[in-house]
């Protein structure tokens, strides 16, 4: 052993944060598989609080790059340990080597999922992140899973590495989300479905236009709509067919019974409703300069939803001025639209 590594894994034993944080890192550069067991020792003397959470990636790194095998049944064990801070350790060392070529990514995976049941919910979020790192359809399989935990710290970090690895397999879930009573779990639901995309994960987004339960009125409406909305104009012409036949259901609950509008804005999926009219007409614009499948899609879902439209304009009373303005426009740009289409 060289003097510097003594002089490292002396640091490393001490009490000041920012010299064993260097002491890691020059560690893992000289790969002295001696350095194993203390790096693993640090790990296990770590709080759970986040405010160590820049110590224990350099540990957890620094294995990774010495790359000796014998850490993995020693960070195996240390998944067991009884402080929740070390089980954090040994879930960022495991994620670290696994990345390394140390653990086959079948038992990685094992290992991680089980860690999905820790009962300290931190160790469950690392888990989730650790496990996005992994990646493969079995991942996604147990970040589904993590969905339904029972802490919404996990069910937001498994919603946030869904989207990150934009898992179509996730959308009918991610859905499901959109009505969990956290904000924050609706937020990173919506960032996912936005991320994933595809005609299944756009529904879904529009779906989230309307506010599902009073307890989203309160915490997640003012914070998350802006973002559902910037999603979906991004998103753009792709948008157009569920937009379009999400106001065409909408107002058809009401052009049957000749109701007067203010009714809509008391009923469940009926409140995101002008805010999808807004969309749609900026976004529909660009529908002519589309081409293909995703045109024909688009044009279709328009005609298919013109009449109803039509239709309220003529027969809703009470109807708010500025709300009636904008559908108006809606219709006489749609009609625009299809006169370019089939024109074109």
């Amino acid at each position: 052993m060289s003097d510097e590594t003594q002089r490292l894994l002396s640091n490393l034993s001490g009490d000041d944060p920012e010299q064993q944080e260097q002491a890691c890192r020059r560690l893992g550069e000289i790969g002295d598989a001696s350095a194993v067991e203390p790096l693993i020792a640090l790990l296990s003397r770590l709080t759970t609080f986040d405010r160590d959470d820049g110590l224990r990636a350099a540990a957890a790194e620094a294995l990774a790059k010495i790359g000796s095998p014998a850490c993995v049944p020693l960070l195996t064990r240390m998944l067991s340990a009884e402080e929740a801070g070390a089980r954090r350790g040994a879930v960022w060392a495991l994620g670290f080597a696994q990345a390394g070529g140390l653990v086959e990514q079948a038992r990685a995976v094992e290992l991680l999922t089980r860690c999905l049941a820790d009962p300290n919910p931190l160790v469950c979020r690392d888990a989730t992140s650790a496990l996005a790192g992994v990646g493969g359809e079995d991942v996604v399989e147990s970040l589904i899973g993590a969905l339904s935990h029972r802490h919404e710290d996990v069910r937001a970090q498994a919603a946030k590495e869904l989207g990150r690895l934009r898992a179509p397999l996730a959308v009918p879930m991610l859905a499901q989300a959109l009505a969990d009573p956290s904000g924050q779990v609706f937020g990173e639901a919506v960032v996912a479905l936005g991320a994933i995309g595809g005609p299944a994960g756009i529904s879904a987004l529009v779906s989230a236009l309307p506010v599902h339960t009073e307890m989203h009125v309160r915490r997640s409406r003012d914070q998350y709509e802006p973002l559902v909305r910037a999603l979906l104009r991004k998103i753009g012409p792709p948008a157009v067919p569920a937009l379009a036949q999400a106001i065409a259901e909408t107002l058809e609950m009401r052009v049957g019974q000749q109701g007067p509008w203010g009714a809509l804005s008391r009923e469940r999926r009926e409140y995101g409703c002008r805010e999808a009219i807004c969309l749609l007409g900026e976004i529909v614009e660009s529908v002519p300069s589309l081409s293909g499948e995703a045109r024909e899609e688009s044009v279709r879902a328009l005609r298919e939803a013109l009449p109803t439209w039509q239709r309220a304009l003529r027969l809703f009373s009470g109807t708010p001025k500025d709300t009636k303005r904008e559908l108006r426009s809606l219709v006489e740009i749609t009609e625009w639209v299809l006169s370019k289409a089939e024109g074109g």
